[in-house]
């Protein structure tokens, strides 16, 4: 078939066509990309997944031989941060060079981190303040059924559940 084609003359002809519908194809696919890059944002995924996503879709354009600089890629991964990462965010902007992409990449992990710990710690003193709390509400009340629910002791209601009705 491909001798028959180039015999008769259709090949250059039939190669611009495909030259043309690719071109528009890859055209198209670039614009996306592009727009995808811009769009990009962390959400609620992990950095590891937001940095990777950056990463393959600035790969995508750089094989399609639309280079994303490392600073675009810097700029792009602060731009999507959410608002938990505003002190990281100012704390690199007072810095004479923003740092590369890679060094981005670590100290975001490490930031990462740090906030996991400062919320494991958190929960871990608010379980324990309302331990603490239930002990000495317990130890201060004695074992009244009546503590909080609008029902003060009388003689007649003197260990009844708020909830018995007899």
């Amino acid at each position: 078939f491909l001798m028959i084609v180039l015999q008769k003359n259709y090949g250059k002809p039939l190669w611009e066509t495909l030259t043309d519908t690719f071109s528009q194809i890859s055209e198209a696919r670039i614009m996306y990309l592009k727009k995808e890059f811009q769009n990009l944002s962390k959400g609620s995924s992990s950095i590891m997944d937001y940095l990777g996503r950056i990463k393959a879709v600035a790969d995508q354009l750089a094989a399609s031989g639309n280079n994303i600089s490392d600073k675009e890629k810097v700029q792009q991964t602060l731009n999507g941060l959410r608002h938990d990462y505003h002190a990281f965010i100012t704390a690199l902007e007072v810095l004479l060079v923003l740092p590369s992409f890679n060094e981005l990449q670590g100290k975001l992990l490490q930031h990462e981190m740090n906030m996991k710990r400062v919320i494991e710690r958190t929960d871990q003193r608010n379980s324990q303040n309302v331990l603490a709390m239930n002990v000495k509400f317990g130890k201060s009340h004695g074992n009244s059924n009546h503590g909080g629910r609008g029902i003060l002791p009388t003689p007649h209601n003197q260990g009844m559940s708020p909830l018995d009705t007899s």
